[in-house]
């Protein structure tokens, strides 16, 4: 049996609900936590993550460990969202934070990506390197068109996550197919850095993303 639209309705509605309550406790939580810390420690504190998920996957290396280190992975990768969520939250946006977000999240990418290096494409890796190392320093450059992170920049990021990610699963479970995946996703990330760095450096390419809602 199909839904009637009055059904459609009424869940789409209930769903709308049930988010719209979801954010505002996620604001109250995040008010909460800015009592106990700041923006800037939620980054730091994910960047040194990256060294109890060196020791397990490369010291430890069983099995059980390098699944705690995936899970250490991922909640640093959930920080990404977290420290800038609070930083509005509470109205802690600095300048500092601006630039420290980005060079973490670096940090963290090619961070977790040595260990899987014999796994990784370099002709896809080594490019997205060094577009990644020109769109950090030319975000202090005056003469850029985009200081701060664009659309193209913020997929970029989720694509290379998402790459660290299946090269953790792959590793874990001997699929050998899903390195193919992993380096697909980062060649993805590779596109959209491409992209990233040219509307940040390129004047006519400024407003590229209004190209698409027109």
């Amino acid at each position: 049996m199909f839904m009637d639209c009055n059904s459609c309705t009424s869940s789409i509605g209930w769903c709308g609900e049930v988010f719209k309550n979801f954010l505002s406790e996620y604001d109250v939580f995040l008010k909460w936590l800015g009592k106990y810390t700041t923006p800037t420690q939620v980054t730091i504190g994910r960047g040194l993550f990256i060294i109890p998920a060196w020791y397990l996957w490369i010291i430890e290396a069983s099995l059980e460990a390098k699944i705690w280190a995936i899970c250490i992975m991922v909640i640093s990768w959930i920080g990404d969202h977290l420290d800038g969520a609070l930083a509005r939250a509470t109205n802690q946006v600095t300048e500092l934070g601006k630039k420290l977000d980005p060079l973490i999240d670096k940090l963290v990418f090619y961070g977790s990506s040595i260990v899987f290096w014999g796994k990784i494409q370099l002709p896809i890796f080594l490019p997205l390197l060094l577009l990644d190392f020109i769109s950090t320093f030319a975000r202090q450059s005056a003469n850029v068109t985009d200081s701060g992170a664009n659309i193209f920049g913020k997929y970029k990021l989720t694509f290379q996550v998402a790459s660290s990610l299946m090269f953790a699963i792959a590793e874990v479970s001997r699929v050998s197919n899903l390195y193919i995946i992993a380096n697909l996703l980062m060649f993805i990330a590779l596109v959209l850095a491409c992209i990233s760095v040219s509307k940040r450096t390129i004047p006519s390419w400024k407003d590229l993303p209004n190209l698409w809602h027109s």
